[in-house]
Order: C-alpha cells, then sequence, then structure tokens
C-alpha cells in the first residue's frame, strides 16, 4: 500500500512539475520524527465482576511515511483481554490489521511485533476497534493499560511509541484533565499557580505536589467546583516538579489522575555575553536547548530542531536552531537578567532557497515563558537570504528588567527546505553610539528630509533644529523619533536651517549630539495652482480635499474643516473653495448637486407563491430601476422571492448623477392546497379612497365561502365578514370607519390577497 502511495504520489509531482517539493524524497532527515502525536483514548468504563467491551480511539501521524507494522496493549493484573468481542484494527479498504491469536496473559496485539517490516499497513489514522476484558470482582480503581506502537522502520526514529490509557470504572469520579502548567512544561516560573479542569463540580480532591520523588499532600477534601488550583512560590530553579490531582465523589468512589510534571527556569542569565550556538545537547519533548524552550504550538510534525538539513556549513558548526516547516512554532530563550546591564542581541539566519521563505518574529516577554506573555515586538522578519545574514537588535528599553526572547516562526514556505538561526548572543553595552553620515535631501521651499546612520543598538533618536548656526539646547527639540529619518515642514523658504542628532540606546542611556549638518530650503514656486472644478452629491460622504501644488497649504470655503469637505454641511449649489500657501492663493468650485425626492406607493402589500407576476408600479420620479428579490425589470415574480417578507428598492438617478431610493415590503404567502389565480387581472376594489361602501368585483363568479378582514396600521381588525353567496360581486359597509389607512384581505379557496385602502 505505501508503495502505491508513493507511486501515485511521485506520478502526480511530475505532472505538477513540483517534484522538488515531495516531503518523501527526504525521508529520514533529521528533522522529523517517523511516528508522533500519538494518542490512545477511550471513554468506555469497566464494571468489575464481569466481561466489559471497551471501544478505544487511535490517531498518530507519520511526516516521514513510516507506518505501523503492529501495536499491543497490556492491562494489569485483574484485568484479562478476551478473544472474543475484540475487534481488528481497520482504517478503509487498504489499511487494515488483525489480532494476534490466541490471546494469552494480561496482554494483547495487532499486526507485527516487533515491527521493522519496512512496509507497514496501518498507515496515519484516527482508528476505533474494541477489546473485550474480563474484570475481576476484586479490582477497584481505575484501570493504567500500557500500550507500545511499533513502527515498520521506514522513516527515522522514534520507530517504537509507548504510553498508558486509563479506563474509568462506573460510577467513578471523571479524570481530572487541561493541567497548567502543560504537562512536561520547561522555563516554569517560580512563583506561580497549577490549575486544571475536573468532570463534576460537586466532586472533592486532594493535591500531591512536590519535586520529582518527593510530592507531599498540599490539598485534602477541597471541594473542586468547574476548576481547581493551588498557587506556589519560591520553588528551586532548574528542578523537576510533579503533581497529581485524586477526586472522589459523593459516593467516595476514587479517581487517580495522571502523574503531572513541569521543570522551573533555570537561573537568569547574568554574565554577559551570553552565547547560544545550539550545538550543545537538546532534550525534552519537543526537545530543546539547555535552559530553552521549544513550543509546537499547531501540534503537526515540524517544529523547532537540532539540524544543519540543506543550510550547512552553519557559522558555529555542526548545527543550528532548524525551523523548516514551521507554521506556529516558539523557540523561547532563558530569562536574561538586564538589571544592571543595557544589551543588544545578534544572531545569524539564512534559507535554502531564496523562493522558499522563512518568516518569524523576535519577541520579548517581561513575565514568563509563556506564548501569551510575549506582547513586545521587536522584529518582523523575512528571510529569503542564501547566505548566513547577522541581524542586531537593542534590549534598551528593557534595562533593569528579566526578560525572555522568543522566535516565533509563523510561515514556511515549504516542509522541506532549509531554514534555520544560529549565533544567538546577548552583548553588554557600555556605550550609546553616536550617531555618523548626517544628510538632508528633498528640500522644498517648506521641507527637508533629515537622515543618519543607525548602527543598530539604538531603540530611538532624539533632534533638534533650528534656523542658522545654534548650539544644542537653542533649537526646537523632537524626542523619542523610532526611525532613523525624520521630514521637517511649515519651514521658511530661501533659509538656512541646521540639526543635531542623538543616539538613544535606554532609559537615560543616550549619546553625544552629533551635528550640526545646515541646509538651505528651496526658493518659493512662482504660483500655487489649484485642482479643477469638481461635482458632487448631497448624499456623498466628506472627503478630504488634495490636487493644489504645491502641498502644504490650507484649504478653506463653506463646508470645510480640518481640510475635509462635507457636502451635507456646505447644502446644494456653487461653492467657492479657497487654498492658501504663505501670500499665495488660488481657488476652485465644488458643485453640490442636490439629491432627488424618490417616492415608492405600491398597493401590493401581499400575493401568493402561485401568481406568476406582479407588474412593479408607482416609483417617482418615474425612470428608477426596481430591484430586490424576485425582481426581474419591472415584474415581481413571488416563486422567484420565495416565502415570507421581501424588502424591495426603487432607486432614480438624477441627471447630476446623484442616486437616492424607497422602499416597499411585501409578503409572499404560501398559500397552500388553494388553486389562486392571478389577483391583479381578477379583482378590483373600489372607490379607493372610499367613504361609505367599498366594492369588491371579480372578473368571474366565485365558489365557496370567502373571510374578507379590515385592519388598521397597528395590525388590528376593525371589520370582519363573511360571504357565502356566489357572484362576482361584493359591497362592504365601511361607513363606521374613522377616516386613515387600512388593510384588506380577502380569503377564500381560490384567492387570497391584500390590498390597501384609504378610508375618508
Amino acid at each position: 500500500m505505501k508503495r502505491s502511495m508513493l507511486l501515485l504520489a511521485a506520478l502526480g509531482m511530475a505532472v505538477s512539475g513540483l517534484a522538488q517539493d515531495a516531503v518523501f524524497l527526504r525521508q529520514g532527515s533529521d528533522i522529523s520524527k517517523a511516528i508522533t502525536n500519538v494518542s490512545l483514548t477511550t471513554s468506555s468504563e469497566y464494571v468489575a465482576g464481569q466481561t466489559n467491551l471497551i471501544q478505544f480511539n487511535l490517531n498518530f501521524s507519520s511526516p516521514d511515511f513510516e507506518y505501523l507494522d503492529g501495536f499491543e496493549i497490556t492491562f494489569p493484573v485483574g484485568v484479562t483481554p478476551l478473544e472474543e468481542g475484540s475487534s481488528a484494527v481497520i482504517g478503509d479498504i487498504e489499511s487494515e490489521i488483525e489480532i494476534n491469536l490466541p490471546v494469552t496473559g494480561q496482554s494483547i496485539s495487532w499486526g507485527v511485533i516487533p515491527g521493522g517490516t519496512q512496509w507497514g499497513e496501518l498507515f496515519p489514522g484516527p482508528y476505533t476497534f474494541d477489546v473485550s476484558v474480563n474484570v475481576d470482582a476484586s479490582f477497584t480503581g481505575s484501570i493504567l493499560a500500557s500500550y507500545t506502537l511499533h513502527g515498520d522502520t521506514y522513516g527515522s526514529e522514534p520507530h517504537l511509541v509507548s504510553g498508558t490509557v486509563i479506563i474509568l470504572a462506573v460510577g467513578s469520579p471523571r479524570l481530572p484533565h487541561s493541567p497548567n502548567p502543560p504537562n512536561f512544561a520547561v522555563n516554569v516560573g517560580l512563583s506561580g499557580t497549577l490549575s486544571w479542569n475536573f468532570g463534576s463540580s460537586s466532586d472533592t480532591y486532594d493535591l500531591w505536589f512536590g519535586e520529582s520523588g518527593n510530592m507531599q499532600q498540599v490539598v485534602q477534601g477541597a471541594t473542586a467546583g468547574s476548576s481547581g488550583s493551588y498557587s506556589y512560590a519560591d520553588l528551586a530553579g532548574a528542578t523537576t516538579y510533579k503533581w497529581q490531582v485524586l477526586v472522589h465523589n459523593s459516593s467516595k468512589a476514587l479517581t487517580t489522575g495522571p502523574v503531572w510534571q513541569f521543570s522551573t527556569i533555570s537561573s537568569a542569565i547574568s554574565s554577559f555575553p551570553y552565547f547560544q550556538n545550539f550545538d550543545g545537547p537538546w532534550s525534552g519533548d519537543p526537545a530543546a536547548p539547555a535552559d530553552w524552550a521549544v513550543i509546537n504550538a499547531d501540534g503537526d510534525a515540524f517544529t523547532w530542531t537540532q539540524s544543519n538539513a540543506y543550510i550547512d556549513p552553519t557559522p558555529s558548526e555542526p548545527y543550528a536552531a532548524h525551523g523548516m516547516g514551521n507554521q506556529d512554532d516558539w523557540l523561547i530563550s532563558p530569562p536574561i537578567d538586564l538589571s544592571e546591564t543595557f544589551a543588544i542581541i545578534k544572531w545569524m539566519d539564512m534559507v535554502e532557497s531564496e523562493t522558499r521563505n522563512n518568516s518569524y518574529k523576535v519577541l520579548v516577554s517581561t513575565t514568563s515563558p509563556t506564548m501569551e506573555a510575549f506582547t513586545d515586538e521587536l522584529a518582523d522578519i523575512d528571510c529569503s537570504n542564501t547566505e548566513w545574514v547577522e541581524h542586531t537588535l537593542s534590549l534598551g528599553n528593557y534595562n533593569g528588567q528579566t526578560i525572555f526572547i522568543a522566535f516565533y516562526q509563523y510561515y514556511s514556505a515549504s516542509p522541506n527546505w532549509g531554514f534555520g538561526i544560529d549565533d544567538f548572543v546577548v552583548e553588554a553595552i557600555t556605550e550609546c553610539a553616536v550617531p555618523s553620515e548626517l544628510s538632508a535631501d528633498n528640500l522644498t521651499f517648506n521641507s527637508a528630509d533629515l537622515h543618519w546612520a543607525a548602527s543598530g543598538i539604538e531603540v530611538g533618536w532624539n533632534l533638534e533644529w533650528g534656523q542658522g548656526s545654534f548650539s544644542p539646547g537653542a533649537g526646537t527639540l523632537v524626542e523619542g523619533i523610532e526611525n532613523n529619518f525624520y521630514e521637517l515642514s511649515g519651514l521658511a523658504a530661501e533659509t538656512t536651517y541646521a540639526f543635531y542628532v542623538q543616539s538613544i540606546c535606554g532609559e537615560g542611556f543616550t549619546s553625544d549630539w552629533a551635528g550640526p549638518l545646515s541646509f538651505e530650503t528651496a526658493e518659493f514656486p512662482i504660483e500655487v495652482t489649484c485642482p479643477q472644478d469638481m461635482e458632487v452629491c448631497e448624499s456623498d460622504a466628506a472627503f478630504a480635499l488634495s490636487g493644489a501644488s504645491p502641498e502644504g497649504g490650507n484649504y478653506s470655503g463653506t463646508g470645510v474643516t480640518a481640510g475635509q469637505f462635507n457636502p451635507a454641511v456646505a447644502g446644494p449649489g456653487t461653492h467657492p473653495i479657497t487654498y492658501t500657501l504663505g501670500e499665495h492663493t488660488c481657488e476652485f468650485g465644488i458643485t453640490v448637486n442636490e439629491t432627488p425626492e424618490v417616492t415608492w406607493v405600491w398597493d401590493q402589500t401581499s400575493v401568493c407563491i402561485q401568481v406568476a407576476s406582479l407588474p412593479l408600479t408607482g416609483g417617482l420620479p418615474e425612470g428608477g430601476v426596481y430591484s430586490g428579490p424576485g425582481v426581474d425589470g419591472i415584474q415581481f415574480i413571488p416563486q422567484n422571492a420565495g416565502a415570507g417578507t421581501h424588502t424591495l428598492t426603487y432607486t432614480f438617478t438624477s441627471a447630476e448623477g446623484c442616486p437616492e431610493s424607497a422602499q416597499v415590503q411585501i409578503v409572499v404567502d404560501e398559500c397552500t392546497g388553494t388553486p389562486v389565480v392571478s389577483l391583479m387581472n381578477q379583482i378590483k376594489v373600489y372607490p379607493n379612497p372610499a367613504s361609505n361602501k367599498l366594492f369588491i368585483e371579480f372578473a368571474r363568479a366565485r365558489e365557496g365561502m370567502l373571510q374578507l378582514v379590515i385592519y388598521d396600521l397597528l395590525g388590528n381588525e376593525v371589520l370582519t365578514f363573511e360571504e357565502t353567496d356566489p357572484g362576482q360581486n361584493i359591497a362592504l359597509d365601511v361607513s363606521s370607519l374613522r377616516a386613515g389607512i387600512y388593510f384588506l384581505r380577502v380569503i377564500g379557496t381560490q384567492v387570497n390577497f391584500s390590498r390597501k385602502i384609504l378610508i375618508n
């Protein structure tokens, strides 16, 4: 089956011309695992003293095309697996492994044990299968079964994956779950809170907590609620701690939760330079350099690893931190103590191919190494360089604090083209570099662009400018500029100016002033020009005025506020707008065209869905366009609109191009079971307006009883009539109604329609 999949993959890539992106062409590399993301779970419960059918769910993934030859589950003493009732593990028509017979002792297995065939039959799941177990009457507590998956050794390590699965007794409390810190978390703070969730808020719990091998009971008999928590402080650094929750329900049944563990942060780095070349041992799950952490946030087969695949040689051989294929992955430093230090960070990056770029952010946390704590962004880097390039960033804003650095990779163009970072270093700086290469360009009569060179250790700059020759402190100060350039505006024409620049490397840590650099603004232009006259509609939104030259002046006139023209404020008519720059002005006109008054009166308020069509009339001024559900030109087609209440729109556009619209609503009724005919063509209601009598005239004799109901504008029934005599005409006495607008509805075996009526 694997052969066929690889053949199909190869054929597909040959056709598409993308063979260079085929993951399997690079199987066995040290940047992936053969079998990963393994999960064996069950929601089944057991009853002691009888045979129980336990349904398991198995899932795993394989980025290296390694499949399973087989797997086995071993149950504790007192729990015996049985052949009868247990099932094969079946995926699809090509993925199936049978139970190994006979089933003896405490273990049951499927497929080839041990593996190593190179052509396993079970590819990544999910799978569901059953195991029948006999549980001794004396067995109590949860069943903790162990399992081992055997790979076919096609890919890279690991080829064996082991774990445990818990089966609860019927009536037992649900397992505690969702631990925080997560199981096997690293770089956890020395003070914090343990938390987890329960199955029932009425349960009680005991909590055991302590260093590995020395857990102590710290909570006894507490009420669960929806979640549990326990605050701790003053833990030892670089130490593994374990914790376990025991849950009791009202029936005194006990469920023992899994043992969770985490490792605390090491002592903060306070000796500089600090260097990490990623060549030392990586450990943990996911593996990380000593005192560092790796988080595979999306849980896929790719994360930060130690490798030089496709990017060798690395700057400090043999390895780098490799991010090939990463889409949501974190590489987090140990704590860095800057309480007495101004510092910078440097590192290098590279990709294998400039067309296979990788993107990542450099983030800072001032509290903890958890993902949500990295709220400060130092840089967002798109790496497409195929040679190793060094980057430098300042940590000057974090002087006096302890911080964590994270390399957060959020994009990789390909899962099998190399990318890495290397030679991370934190350096202390004792001197803030003076800016250099001051320059001024793009000189106009009233503006200039100022530039200077950055060294990479600054967090910002101060700038001072003024006319003629002056010393720092006598000019206009601009503080905290974030980039190494600044645009001056509002200057005088044909005037000499000068500026100084000062680097900021941290709070209270600045360089000497660089400068002055002098420059002269240009002559004032001979004239200013305005944009051409324009026309707008009264209903248009306010907009920014532009188009006058040279830029830098002010607009004024009716409807103008802060450079914005508001047609509704200006009102209809032509308005002169003045543009002023210094002593020079020009003028242009804006004509505001009046919004047309549009109305739509349509007597039809409801119709049966069986009616073929209704003509759309009544929109004024004439010449507009009808639109909405079921509208086709000047016809409304109930069947196209569908049953329900629909809003229809009549839009008229004036000769000046200003649109306005009016709307009506119509109800499309199902009228089920009635042979309804075209009402508009076969029924007349007159006079309308009416005073004493209202007549309904049918084009042909009708059959059956009619119900006629008149409603006021609030939907209240004000008159009801029933007519049983056949005929073509009905006269209604409406003399008791007050003057106003009403609605007439006629309902019968052959008709169902509504009409708006006026009473004088």
